[in-house]
């Protein structure tokens, strides 16, 4: 069994990462036309996929395509959602957007895992984390008592931190 059949079996969903795979003509031929695309628009995202429907996908900015990933992943209806990354190369206000539509996920039941170098950003997406370093577990637990001095020094092998950091 291939990854992508075990995935679909056990209810992974997971965004394209590559947007090379989504040469498409249309953003709403990516999300799919479904009842379930209306309504993933207006329970994750208050509507503002509408905007979206007539754009063409590499006239998108990077926080539009990443909401076109998001609601790819959210119509297949998946217990679990996996991100790699799904803030690189966003500036804030699209980081922002991306820590309101996890949490909205997230609290219609979606369980999302996700990997990031962005210490900000995990403290404030996540409840729970695990720090890993060269594959090793360094540590793992409840997010806001993991993202401390010096756990980090541990994690980037460096001997003083700026306060701003963690």
């Amino acid at each position: 069994e291939n990854m992508i059949e075990f995935a679909k079996k056990n209810q992974f969903g997971f965004p394209y990462l590559n947007d090379d795979t989504q040469k498409i003509a249309k953003t709403y031929d990516d999300i799919g036309v479904s009842c379930f695309s209306i309504l993933t628009d207006e329970k994750y995202f208050n509507g503002s996929l509408n905007d979206l429907i007539k754009i063409n996908v590499d006239d998108l900015s990077s926080g539009e395509k990443q909401k076109v990933r998001f609601a790819r992943a959210l119509v297949q209806q998946p217990k679990y959602l996996i991100l790699d990354e799904p803030t690189s190369n966003l500036d804030l206000s699209n980081k922002i957007l991306v820590i309101d539509v996890l949490k909205k996920i997230s609290y219609f039941g979606t369980k999302i895992v996700l990997t990031s170098h962005d210490l900000s950003f995990i403290k404030e997406s996540s409840d729970e984390c695990i720090l890993i370093k060269n594959g090793t577990i360094l540590t793992f637990g409840e997010t806001k008592k993991l993202i401390n001095k010096d756990n980090i020094e541990k994690l980037y092998n460096l001997s003083q931190i700026p306060e701003w950091a963690y």
